[in-house]
This record gives structure tokens, sequence and C-alpha cells, in this order.
């Protein structure tokens, strides 16, 4: 699917907010789409994230973060850690310098392949239980909350 195809399939629902066109870093690279009120529905990255603004260009990568985006078995952001559990199974909590700001993501032995899920504790902190020099565990934090349902690219962890 590609940025135009987007605007298309909203129909006026909402509005597509395009990144600069020489963004400085990948982050500034996202075209942002907010529904009427301004509320942030999703991100997307196209395949040529240094010249985002090209007709054409397919989109390669999704974030979801309105509850109202939801997945085929019922998973949404906003969505608490053990509610998810109950649908997709045991989690497994990772902490990750990928993103460069120290992610933090779980994952589920039966999510649908290419679904990666961003994490939050409670008032914005972590969401994982760790034991002691380890980033895995299999505990979260009362409250944790899924923030991000994220799909597209290859992820490093």
């Amino acid at each position: 699917m590609t940025v135009e195809a987007v605007r298309t399939a909203l129909g006026g629902k909402a509005m597509v907010i395009d990144p600069p066109d020489r963004p400085f870093i990948v982050i500034n690279a996202l075209h942002v789409v907010r529904d009427r009120s301004g509320q942030k529905l999703m991100e997307f990255l196209v395949d040529d994230f240094l010249q985002p603004n090209t007709p054409g260009s397919p989109i390669v990568t999704i974030r979801a973060m309105d509850r109202s985006l939801v997945t085929v078995e019922g998973v949404y952001p906003g969505m608490t850690i053990a509610e998810a559990a109950v649908i997709y199974g045991a989690p497994i909590l990772r902490k990750s310098a990928e993103e460069g700001f120290g992610g933090e993501w779980v994952s589920f032995p039966n999510a649908p392949a290419g679904l990666r899920f961003s994490v939050r504790g409670p008032q914005g902190g972590q969401a994982g239980l760790y034991p002691l020099g380890l980033f895995e565990s299999g505990k979260s934090v009362e409250g944790a909350r899924i923030e991000v349902i994220e799909t597209g690219r290859a992820f490093l962890n």
C-alpha cells in the first residue's frame, strides 16, 4: 500500500500528515495519521524513508497506537499485557536498545507472525519485572499495557 492509497482509504475520516521532505533521523520520516479531533491513530514509514514523500513508495512499517485499531483476535493498544495473554498465551517481555531509547516489548507464543507489541508500565514506567542483570522476563508489573502494535519490518529482538 502507498501513502496515496491510505489517503483514499481514509476518505476524509482522518488525515495523513507527511514528514519533512528530507528528515534528519528515521523517527522524523514517519507519516502520522490523526483523526478529526487531532488524536494520533497510527504512524507509518515508507520504503525510502530518506525521501518519504516520493509518490508510489510502499509502506513498510505500520505503528498502531489508538485503541480503535484492533487485531483480528481482539488485541488493541491500551489493553493490559494480562488481558492480551488470555488471547495470545504467556508473555515474554524484553528490554531493548534497538530503538535507541531503551524500548520495551512483549511477545506472545500465539500472536500472529510479524506483529510486535511495545509496552509501558503504569504511569509510563517499566512494564517488566526483570531479574537482576537480565533483559527478559515472563512477569510484568500489574496494569502494564500494550502501547503500540507494530508490523512490517524485520525486528532485531
